[in-house]
């Protein structure tokens, strides 16, 4: 009787997912030396920001000074700075090291939501463009909210993701989304303008056929998100930001909405028949 005899498998010879996912994992260490690189050598170059100067003081007087902050729409960020002001040392390098950790969750971020996709190589190569973008490394240079707002829309994109590939989306998963979007909201003012994240993915990856059931699915996803954002308003949030604006009454609102719509459509009839 013949015994068949199996030899080991030569050297290297690994499986394919597991080639691929050390491939991945090397592009993402890739771009997180890339982005440390381009990132904490250049940590403290900036002079301070006055904007930098007003978040450090508020810390520092946290939280007599947040009732009279709330209407400026960037309460996760004043609500990280105190935790680190007791630091030794200088209290701006904390805070800047704050914004290079939150864009260092966005390029990990970024590699789930490739890897969401089908391949993780293309997310790590989205991680290395972030880190390389001039934008981005003055935004995580400075002890400000931009690169926490990235870091959260990154998290929104990924929950997206995996809501959108869901065969059948769960309350559970409008929750995560409806917290992330809430979350997102209270980092920065644009933050509300996420909703719209989960509503076209899901048009977007849904097959042909069941666009219509997954658009129906949406109610769920949507209602939770406004609520989350609903429940933003006793804090009057954005207040300050248009009251900057000149525009803090309705009337003062709907006259800004026409300028608006009348430059839009002077440009338009200026350069759209242009070749």
């Amino acid at each position: 009787m013949h015994i068949p005899v199996h030899s080991p498998p030569a050297a290297g010879a690994l499986p394919w997912a597991t080639r691929v996912l050390r491939r991945e994992a090397l592009l993402l260490a890739l771009a997180a030396a890339v982005y440390l690189a381009a990132r904490l050598p250049a940590l403290q170059v900036l002079p301070l920001f006055n904007d930098e100067a007003v978040y450090l003081l508020r810390a520092a007087v946290f939280p007599a000074d947040l009732p009279s902050t709330l209407g400026e729409g960037k309460l996760m960020h004043e609500l990280l700075l105190p935790l680190l002001t007791p630091l030794p040392g200088d209290p701006l390098v904390p805070a800047r090291l704050l914004s290079v950790a939150c864009g260092l969750g966005t390029i990990v971020g970024l590699w789930y939501c490739g890897r969401a996709l089908g391949s993780g190589a293309a997310g790590a190569l989205a991680g290395l463009l972030y880190a390389t973008a001039p934008i981005a490394i003055l935004h995580d240079l400075l002890a400000i909210s931009d690169s926490l707002l990235t870091c959260a829309a990154t998290l929104v994109l990924l929950a997206s993701l995996h809501y959108a590939q869901h065969p059948r989306p769960e309350w559970r998963h409008a929750a995560l989304l409806g917290t992330l979007l809430g979350l997102a909201a209270l980092v920065k003012l644009p933050g509300l303008f996420l909703f719209a994240v989960p509503v076209l993915l899901s048009l977007a990856l849904a097959p042909p056929p069941d666009r219509a059931r997954r658009a129906l699915q949406l109610r769920s996803a949507l209602l939770v998100a406004l609520v989350f954002i609903a429940a933003l308003a006793p804090l009057h949030y954005g207040g300050a930001e248009r009251a900057k604006l000149g525009v803090a009454t309705p009337a003062a609102q709907l006259a800004q909405i026409g300028a608006n719509a009348a430059a839009a459509g002077d440009w338009l009839l200026r350069y759209l028949p242009a070749p």
